[in-house]
């Protein structure tokens, strides 16, 4: 039995979005050595692309984000 062929959505993606998974993978550690051979990774995950841009929106949110209960304290004291 041959294995159907399926076409990754990552390959089709519009530029600007495909930039942003360029660089995550630019600045991650994966186990892929090309961001060609990322991509198919992905695909072969069961990834799609809104799965995957949305946990690089989600992890880069989370930078800077974290305060101390100090801080929030402080930032209701000021409203």
């Amino acid at each position: 039995m041959s294995k159907a062929k399926t076409v990754n959505p990552f390959e089709h993606l519009p530029e600007d979005k495909l930039k942003i998974i360029r660089r995550d993978y630019e600045k991650g550690k994966y186990r892929s050595e090309s961001f060609e051979s990322h991509l198919k990774s992905l695909h072969e995950d069961d990834l799609i692309p809104e799965e995957v841009l949305d946990i690089i929106e989600s992890r880069n949110s989370d930078k800077g984000e974290t305060k101390t209960l100090r801080e929030l304290l402080q930032e209701l004291n000021e409203l």
